[in-house]
């Protein structure tokens, strides 16, 4: 089986639930991430969900099961709740300074942040009301 950066986007359950103060007070945003940080897990059903749909349509084309691994889990929720406190969509994590957001790393630099394996996809989302949405939406994308 193979580990996969399965980048779950959490930024759903941010955005539409906003963001708990007890889910990241002790975060700081406003710089690149360390590595060390850990989100709170919000919905573990809405994580097992997505990745239940993605494995089943992988296992109809006969590619394998994708595996969750909880250093790329954390890479995924540090990225989703970094997008919801400010407020951005994008592969990239952006850090703020004064009063704008200035371009900090890319996927793969911020996920080596916490993952020394070699990651090699990211899909994101947001403004889904569940999992399957999510699964569909990146069906309908080409890539």
């Amino acid at each position: 089986m193979k580990i996969v950066s399965l980048i779950i986007v959490l930024s759903i359950l941010f955005l539409s639930f906003n963001l708990p103060n007890e889910a990241s007070s002790s975060i700081r945003f406003n710089a690149n991430p360390s590595g060390r940080e850990d989100i709170k897990v919000l919905n573990s059903v809405y994580e097992t969900e997505l990745l239940r749909f993605i494995n089943q349509y992988r296992n109809k084309k006969g590619l394998n099961s994708l595996l969750v691994h909880p250093d790329l889990m954390r890479a995924s929720r540090y990225h989703a709740a970094d997008m919801a406190h400010e407020n951005y969509h994008e592969h990239a994590t952006h850090n703020r300074i004064s009063n704008g957001l200035q371009r900090g790393l890319n996927t793969f630099q911020r996920i080596s942040s916490f993952y020394d394996g070699f990651p090699n996809a990211e899909n994101i989302a947001a403004g889904y009301g569940n999992p399957l949405a999510v699964f569909e939406a990146w069906g309908k994308r080409p890539g």
